[in-house]
Formats: structure tokens, sequence, C-alpha cells
């Protein structure tokens, strides 16, 4: 088992990482800390470590160069042979790469103490230090080692690894080969408990266990034929298809671990103290067959993950499986459950494989309905109980269902059947809704179908060559279009109204389904096409093909392409070790996902445009010039709108703001403390000013002196413009010292600065500030920010305004410049508003 490699002619998507892989049947590496037990399993070109307490995935190791061929662990480390070298990490962390003695790929590994050991195919022996990676000592037995063991105490004294001898030889008077011999793991696992059992594995799947003391089978779990006499025992399913790669009792407890050697997966039994029978405790398994088909599944939201579409994958077999995977946690993989099926054709059929039901053809979701080779029922499932639904969607007439389709509302399901013919089905109830006529059938067998997302349009097609769009509500035929050839498949995007269409011919029609014409032929497939699928904004279209004969193959047969429809140009390709037989997108474009022949992963590819990190370097210096581009244009403030909202609306905000009670008077500060008014602390009063005293009269003449002496209590904005006021006239850059002032502001510090313009009796700062809104309506600079001053300027002070014969001259300029540029920006708006309109009419 491995995952497939790629030839990339596009870097629009990287590998991320497989999914569904367990073990890849090599013998497992078991290592305790403490009380926990880890098992450390081979993924092809990599690795990952379970906790047994709940085969939970614990960490998965780097990618090596080439295949792994042994597995060994000790204390923190784990041992990995890589061809002729042997590779040392402690968990992520490369330790040391121990090389330069082997000349054959390396067959075992064996972990003593500070010391491993490793054979390889030719029987050369090399013991090497840890975690130096020097070399201890190196021997030749004579012989390819088909099996290494280390018996605990017995340091050299079956092989002397520093004198290279064989210091004890075990007699025996067999004439084969020794196969396997061990004290611990292999295919032979001893428990360690005290009790007399011995569990041996099969190659074809068995488990027996053998009770020592009086040298017999116990328990065996293994199928059994059916015509065998009767009282005969019980067969039950083998432990694994495809034979037991290695077995191992963990330390002190009644618990086996087994790993298969073909089907992918790890499982926990649980030895009976007195009988010795082993019942099955927990497992983890993906396909034990290449899987053939793979969708995503987007029927549910899951938290902390995103939308369930973009999570969950959907995918059946060769093993006539249904599994459901996560992109992100191995623990949530899960197979859907066939108990009922395989209960009903336990009387007829021998193997649990045969008792499933046939390989998976089509697959349509929200929730799930799937159509089998050769069967003429339909089955739902329900992917909250992981298991069959209570009902079967039978054609009508009986006849092979070769394709199914679910409606956007995820009431109904639809099935199309090898003579054309197609029905409808609830979900809920199982009953049938609707039936093609006979006379508007296809005259081939139905070879797709997609429901439109708006419920109102159900595409069809055909070996007839033709696609049909339906009413759904009765199945009525509302149009036929010609494709020219017959077709294998249909693909619809519910976004879109594009239909993609693999025709026989090896090309891939792209149909508009309102206009019923064709959009695009995508050609220079050289096999049939195995799948097509839809970006996520139907852009791009994907396809993979089926392995050429050796005599087509050239440089231009790619196993994956993606093309974008609009332009019809191909922008990317991939060529893969091993040929792509079911491709499929992410809802969001995040994820592509792809089966292959001889492998049992689902391989995840991540887009490199979405998930690239964006570059460092300085934007262009355009983007940083805040100067006006264009006088006629009108430039924002760059201030956030709720910023300019809640000065507008400041006083219904302290409105709604406002306590319920009445604030409490503080407690008074202890008397050696005096109080002072305000935040900050300020200077004693002046022995002037103290002497005066703070009573009305005192106040009353510190403010007529004031007055006298042209130093009113003036806000800071009272400041800068009488500052300014020599300037207005002249360039704009006068008054941007005003200008960056109120753009430092708050909505509340900004009202006040407003109201305080008002404090002036003689109307002298409104002026001022009219000047100061027309200038800006002038330049055209900070636009919604100057509409809202003067909202709040108008309303606060307006009636004062209307009384002050000095603003008149200020107000009339306002009103033009105001006037002037409503006008402009009045026929674009009103435009567009109607263009707005009439495009939503057109789409609704």
């Amino acid at each position: 088992m491995s995952v497939p490699s790629a030839t990339k002619g596009g870097e629009l998507f990287v590998p991320y990482r497989a999914v569904g892989l367990v073990s890849a049947g090599l013998p497992v590496a078991v290592v305790q800390h403490g009380g926990e037990t880890f098992v450390t399993a081979s993924l092809g070109r990599t690795f990952q470590i379970y906790n047994c307490a709940k085969l939970r995935q614990v960490f998965v190791g780097p990618s090596l160069p080439a295949g792994i061929t042994a597995l060994g662990a000790h204390d923190d480390y784990t041992l990995v042979a890589c061809g002729t070298a042997v590779v040392v990490y402690k968990r992520a962390e490369l330790v040391a790469t121990l090389e330069g003695e082997h000349t054959a790929p390396v067959r075992h590994l064996l972990a003593m103490g500070s010391s491993v050991v490793s054979v390889d195919a030719t029987g050369l022996l090399v013991a090497w230090q840890l975690p130096s990676g020097e070399v201890a000592g190196r021997l030749h037995p004579g012989f390819a080692a088909s099996a290494l063991c280390h018996p605990a105490t017995y340091l050299n004294k079956l092989w002397n690894l520093r004198s290279s001898k064989r210091v004890h030889e075990f007699e025996h008077g067999w004439r084969a080969a020794v196969t396997a011999f061990e004290q611990d793991v292999r295919c032979l696992a001893f428990r360690t408990d005290g009790q007399p059992w011995l569990v041996s594995g099969a190659a074809s799947g068995a488990l027996h266990v053998w009770h020592l003391e009086r040298r017999a089978i116990a328990f065996s779990r293994e199928e059994r034929a059916r015509a065998e006499p009767e009282g005969a025992p019980e067969g039950r399913p083998c432990a694994h298809e495809g034979g037991v790669a290695s077995c191992h009792f963990l330390r002190g407890r009644p618990e086996l671990l087994t790993a298969g050697a073909a089907d992918n997966s790890l499982r926990m039994w649980s030895s009976d103290l007195h009988s010795g029978e082993l019942s099955a405790l927990r497992g983890r398994a993906g396909h034990a067959a290449p899987p053939t088909l793979v969708r995503f599944h987007d029927d549910e939201l899951h938290v902390g993950g995103g939308p369930g579409g973009q999570t969950h994958l959907l995918s059946a077999g060769g093993d006539r499986t249904l599994r459901r995977s996560s992109i992100w946690s191995a623990q949530q993989d899960c197979e859907l459950s066939q108990g009922r099926e395989t209960k009903r054709r336990s009387m007829h059929e021998t193997s649990v494989r045969e008792r499933r039901l046939p390989p998976v053809l089509a697959l349509a979701s929200a929730n799930v309905v799937t159509c089998h080779a050769g069967s003429p029922v339909a089955y739902s499932w329900d992917t909250t109980t992981k298991a069959l639904a209570p009902h079967t969607l039978a054609a009508r007439p009986a006849a092979p269902i070769t394709a199914v389709a679910i409606s956007a509302c995820g009431n109904f399901a639809f099935l199309g059947s090898a003579i054309g013919a197609i029905d409808k089905y609830n979900l809920q109830s199982g009953k049938p809704r609707a039936a093609a006529a006979a006379e508007e059938r296809h005259e081939g067998a139905v070879r797709g179908l997609a429901a439109a997302a708006d419920g109102r349009t159900l595409f069809s097609c055909g070996g007839d060559g033709t696609l049909r769009l339906w009413a759904p509500a009765a199945l009525k035929l509302q149009s036929t279009a010609d494709v020219g050839c017959a077709c294998g498949m249909l693909r619809h995007k519910r976004d879109s109204t594009l239909v993609a269409l693999a025709a026989d011919d090896l090309s891939v029609r792209v149909m508009d389904a309102v206009a019923l014409r064709l959009v695009r032929r995508l050609e220079g497939h050289t096999n049939t096409l195995t799948d097509v699928a839809w970006g996520a904004d139907a852009r791009w279209a994907w396809t993979c093909r089926a392995p050429a004969p050796p005599l087509r193959e050239s440089v231009l047969a790619f196993d994956r392409r993606v093309v974008d429809v609009p332009s019809g140009a191909l922008i990317g390709w991939y060529s893969f070790e091993y040929a792509a037989t079911s491709i499929t997108v992410s809802p969001g474009g995040e994820f592509l996902c792809t089966a292959h022949v001889d492998s049992q992963a689902i391989c995840v590819w991540a887009s490199r445009p979405l998930f690239e990190e964006e570059g460092g370097g300085a934007l262009p210096s355009l983007s940083e010039n805040e100067s006006q581009l264009h006088p006629r244009l009108f430039t924002l403030s760059r201030l956030p709108a709720s910023h300019v909202n809640a000065l507008v609306n400041l006083d219904a905000i302290n409105e709604r703001n406002k306590p319920v009670e009445p604030p409490k008077k503080p407690a008074l500060a202890p008397f050696f403390l005096p109080s002072l008014d305000g935040l900050l602390a300020s200077a004693a009063p002046a022995p002037a000013e103290a002497e005066e005293g703070d009573g009305p009269k005192a106040k009353r003449a510190r403010a007529r002196r004031m007055r006298e002496q042209g130093l009113g209590a003036h806000s800071a904005l009272c400041a800068l413009l009488l500052a300014a006021e020599p300037h207005f006239s002249e360039a704009a850059a006068a008054t941007s010292a005003v200008t960056d002032y109120l753009l430092t502001l708050g909505p509340s510090a900004l009202d006040l600065e407003i109201r305080a313009l008002g404090e002036d009796d003689s109307g002298r700062m409104l002026v001022l500030a009219l000047a100061l809104l027309v200038r800006q309506l002038q330049t055209r600079r900070d636009f919604e920010l100057v509409q809202a001053i003067l909202h709040v300027l108008l309303r606060l002070h307006g009636e004062a305004l209307l009384t002050t014969p000095a603003a008149m001259p200020a107000l009339r300029a306002l009103r033009e410049h105001q006037q002037a540029g409503w006008c402009e920006l009045q026929e674009p708006i009103h435009s567009n508003l109607c263009l707005l309109a009439f495009m939503s009419n057109c789409a609704s």
C-alpha cells in the first residue's frame, strides 16, 4: 500500500494528507510508556502512532523518500527501515540516520536497550548504538533471516554481537525452514499475565487460541463453510481479510492487538480468562480494497470544523463498504453499518464480503442514497445513526438502478434505471411519488441524474445521447437536447446553470441548461473518463481518466486535468503513479480529494491560492498616496462607518444608555486629602483667585475680565479655527491642522467640540466653522465626515445661525457647494439603482 505520487503540471493544488489509511500490512511495533501502550503502524512512506487504550491516533510521522520495510520502537524512539538505511525519530525530530553498512533493503529491526539491530535481505546483521549511530558490531550468519527475536535476559547467549560469533544453536528435527519464532510478538503471541495461552495468526485471517498445558486448540475465530456436517462449531468472521500481519498481547493484560496484512486495519480483542475466546473490543479500519467513489458530504454542521461539506467524505470501494471519513480527525472515521442486509444474506453467503451489498455505482448525499451494481433497489442511509435507513427504493418496473439524485430540499430521491425509467421517492416515508411516462423515457440506460438548486428542474442523460430536463413535481418532460454522442456521466453545479457531460468519444461537453446549447467541448483525453467534478464557483472543471493502453501513452496523457471553462484553456494537470478513479471538490474550494487504483488511501489536496501566505513586501506607493486622485472625485475620510453613524445619532445613543437610577454621590475623600475636580491632577488655585472666592459675583467678574482681554475659555477646535482664519482663502493646506484634529476625535468628543462653538455670543466661531465646511466641500475631501458635522452643526446651532447676520454669506456659499456636489452624485446613484432593480427582477 502506498500513497500515489504526482508529477505536477501546475501548482493550483498541493498534497495535504492521505485519509483512510490505518496499516500498510507490515508487522507493527509496540512499546509501553508507564501505564500506556503505544503501537506504531506503517502507512507506506510514513508511519503513525496509536494509543492502545482507545486506538486513538496520537502522532503522524514525516514523509520518507522510499517505502517503509520494517518498524521498531524503544522508549521515545521510533525506528524506521527505509531502503538500505535505518532512520531514528524522537517524535517528529530526526535523531540519526543509520546508513553505510547495508547494501540490500533492511527487512528486520529489533531494539535492545540502547542498541538497535538491523538485518537486510542478504542476512547481514548490524548492531548500532543509540543515539550516536555508531556501529557496535556486525556479523553474517550465512543465511537470510526470516524472523528476529531477542529473548529476555539472553544478552550475547545465542549470538554474541561484540565478538560476532554464534554461541548456541537450537537442535530441531524439522525439514522446513523456520519462518517465525518469538517470545512476544509476530504471528505468535503469548499472554503475559500468567495464563497458558498462545495465539497464532493465519494467512487466511483466522486467529487460533492454543492451551499450552492441554496442547490443544481452545478457540478459533475463522469462517466455516455451510456444507460442514451438523454438530460442527459455528464459524465466526475472520479477524482480518487477507491474513494477520502481527499479533501482540499487551503486557500483563488479557488484550490482544492484531494488524491486518491486507485489510488496512488494527483491532483489539479481549481474551476470556477460562475459555480463551476472543471478542472484539475496539478497532480502527479503512477501506480493505481501493475506493472507487468519493464525495464530500454536505449534510451537517460540525462544531469547530465549519460546514460538514468541507470536513467529511463519503467513500465506497471494492470491499463493498460505505465509509465516512474526516479530513481533520481520524477518530471520526467510521463504516456505515449494513447489519440489516448482512443478517438477511447470512443464510445464503459464506464470507462476510459476499454478505454485504454489491459495490456502489453512484451516490447522492443530504442525506445519502446509493445504487449498487446489478441491483434493482436503491438504499437510503442515515448518517446520524451511521447505518442503513429503514426504507429501500425499488425501480418500477424492476431493472438495475444506474443513477441516483436527491433534491436540494433533501426530501425526495430520484432513481434512474437501465431501461431509461426515472422514479421519484419520498425519503421520509419511502413511498413513490412520481414516475416518468413510458413514451418520455430514455431509449438507453440513464447514466446521470442531478437536481437543480431551485427545485424546478431535474437533469438526466443517457446512453441514447440526449440531455433531458424534467419537472420534478410530476416528472414531466420539459425539453430535450441532442448531445451527439452517448453520455457516460452527468455533473451539475447547483449554483450555476452549467451541466458537464462525459461522452463516450472521450470528451466533456459543457451545456447551458437554460438555453440548451453547447458552451464548451473539452477534448484531448486518451481513455475513458472515470470522473468529472466542478470547482467551487463552477469556473473550473476537473477530469480524471482511466489508464491508457501502453501504445497510446504519451507525454500529453495526463491523469487529472483542470480546465478554465470560460476560456476553455487547460490551466493545470497532474500525472499520477496510479490512475485516479474518482475526484471531488469541497463546497468552498479549499480541498480536492482523489481515489486511485491500487491504493486504499483517499488523497487530499489543498488549494495553494487559498492557503498560501501572502508576501511581506510593501504595497505600491500609489496605495499609500493620500493626495486627491482627481479634483472632481469625492474622497472619504477612511474612518469606520460606525464612527460617523454614532456622531449623527449620539443623542439617541445617550438616551438609550441613560441609567435607570440617578448616579449616587461618591463618598468624600479623607480629611487629609484635598478633593479636586477632574480626572487629572491640577495645581492649587492661585492666591488671588482663592481670595476672590467661588461665588457668582466672583465668577462673573473673572469672565468679564477674560472677555475684555480676548482670552475666552475657547476649546481646542476654536483655537485651531482662529489660527487658520487668515488662510481660509488660500491653499487647502491651511485647514489641514483643523481637519487632522477632527479625524482624531471620537464621536462624543467631536459632538462636544461642535456644541462648544455656540458659547461665543458674537457667533464668530460658528461663522469660522461654516467657512471650514465650505472649504472642505470645495476640496471634496473627508466627504462623509463633513456631511455628519454639517448635520450636527445645523441641528444644534441652526437658530443661532439664522439670527447671526455675519453667517448669511457663509450659509449661501455652503448651500451652493452642497447642491453642486449632490447634483453630480445624484445622476450616477439613480442610474445604478435603476440597473440594480432591473437585474434583480431578471434574476427572480
